[in-house]
């Protein structure tokens, strides 16, 4: 395996864990202007899908 392919393999487990936060935190006692829960956001280009986003959670700082 060359150096390469094993710094990347190596990059790629680093990323991997099994504990993820719920809610995406910001900088200290900033709330959201919007949040956003369980959805999907289509993008369409003349009403035909180019692609679809699904998210369990999203917030907007105005």
């Amino acid at each position: 395996m060359s150096l390469v392919a094993l710094a990347l393999l190596l990059l790629a487990a680093a990323g991997c864990g099994t504990e993820r936060s719920s809610v995406p935190s910001r900088a200290a006692g900033e709330l959201p202007d919007q949040e956003v829960s369980d959805f999907t956001l289509t993008e369409t280009d003349q009403g035909a899908p180019q692609w679809k986003l699904y998210a369990r959670y999203a917030a907007t700082y105005n």
